[in-house]
């Protein structure tokens, strides 16, 4: 009884794994203000995609959690800008409910650090890591029509044939340059892909973590089969 119930709670834990996507947001732009002889802030910022929340961890220059550290957190798409605030605990964490679904908040977010002693810090970042992967790739512009090929001036009259041929021959061209044109924009669209890698990586281990119970659980089902064979003889 023991085994499939530790099975069951390592299923359950991996898929809840699964269902909380963290994610680092894309920093954008990071200011310091304030007397430059005062001590610097630096932080953490993770996003919870299915939680809709945002994360703030502030520290000083060594790494350390400041307490009462107060963080303001701006949407610039709201007509009214000031999305939450908060004061760091303990541990200099700061938690931030998101009033909606994170992948219709594709503007920018600021987050504004403040606390006597320190000089103030605003952080400029986005959520795109969080729907990234619901993008399509923007599609490769059509490539300009090539010139006319001067040898078509060289032909011999009469051939009205000859220059509807002739004719028919660049949009062939045509075809093979925007085979070419989307290979270059097909790099770039490759490029994006490594920019979306730290939203997708989770996606990644969950696939990893939901075979990974599938396969033991084979092979506890066998185990279990032969036992039973084994009492009933």
């Amino acid at each position: 009884m023991l085994k499939p119930l530790a099975f069951s709670i390592a299923l359950f834990s991996l898929f809840s794994i699964c269902s909380a996507l963290m994610v680092g947001p894309r920093i954008y732009e990071q200011d310091d203000f304030g007397d430059i002889s005062l001590d610097e802030f630096t932080y953490s910022i993770s996003a919870d995609c299915t939680a809709s929340s945002i994360t703030l961890l502030v520290m000083n220059g060594s790494n350390r959690p400041v307490r009462d550290a107060n963080a303001y957190l701006k949407y610039i798409d709201f007509s009214t800008p000031l999305m939450g605030s908060g004061v760091s605990n303990n541990d200099g964490q700061i938690l931030f409910k998101l009033p909606g679904d994170v992948s219709l908040m594709r503007g920018l977010f600021i987050i504004v650090i403040e606390k006597k002693g320190y000089r103030s810090k605003e952080v400029h970042f986005d959520l795109s890591p969080c729907f990234t992967n619901a993008t399509n790739p923007t599609p490769p512009a059509k490539p300009p029509k090539p010139p006319a090929n001067d040898t078509n001036n060289t032909q011999p009259p009469g051939g009205g044939t000859q220059n509807d041929t002739n004719q028919t021959n660049p949009p062939s061209q045509n075809y093979t340059n925007a085979t070419n044109g989307s290979g270059s924009i097909g790099g770039n669209v490759t490029n994006g892909g490594n920019e979306t890698g730290d939203g997708t990586g989770n996606l990644g281990l969950c696939a990893s973590s939901i075979a990974l119970p599938v396969f033991l659980a084979i092979i506890f089902k066998r185990v279990t089969r032969k036992r039973d064979m084994g009492v009933g003889v």
